[in-house]
C-alpha cells in the first residue's frame, strides 16, 4: 500500500478552516513500470493500465507534524511520509488484531469504500 502525506489548516480551537490538500513534497502519479491492479481498475481509476499511487493518505506536513508521547523520551513531533506509513501500518494491525480472519490485502478492501 502507497502512503501519500496530506496538510491541513486548523483554527486555534482545532476545527477546519481550509480543506485537506496534498502535501507538495508528497509526489504520486502514475507509474511508470507497475501494471495496474485489479482493485484500481474496479473502481474505475483511469491511469492509461498503469498503477496510480498513493492508495491513501496521512498527515504530513513538516512544518506542523503530529504530536506523539513515547513513556522513555516523552513527548515529541514526527512528520512526513515516513511517519504515515507507520501510522497506517499500526491502524491495520490494530484491525486485524480483533478479526478472525486478519486483512492481508487491505487495498482492496478500502477501494471498495465509498
Amino acid at each position: 500500500m502507497a502512503v501519500g502525506g496530506t496538510t491541513i489548516e486548523l483554527n486555534r480551537h482545532r476545527n477546519l478552516i481550509k480543506d485537506e490538500i496534498a502535501w507538495s513534497s508528497s509526489g504520486g502519479g502514475i507509474s511508470n513500470y507497475v501494471f495496474q491492479p485489479e482493485y484500481q481498475k474496479k473502481c474505475g481509476i483511469i491511469s492509461n493500465s498503469h498503477r496510480a499511487v498513493p492508495d491513501v493518505s496521512f498527515f504530513a506536513d513538516p512544518e506542523k507534524g503530529v504530536s506523539i508521547y513515547s513513556s522513555k523520551t516523552g513527548w515529541t513531533t514526527l512528520c512526513g511520509t515516513s511517519f504515515g506509513t507507520q501510522a497506517w501500518g499500526a491502524f491495520i494491525s490494530l484491525v486485524n488484531q480483533n478479526r478472525k480472519n486478519p486483512i492481508s490485502n487491505i487495498q482492496d478492501k478500502l477501494y471498495q469504500l465509498d
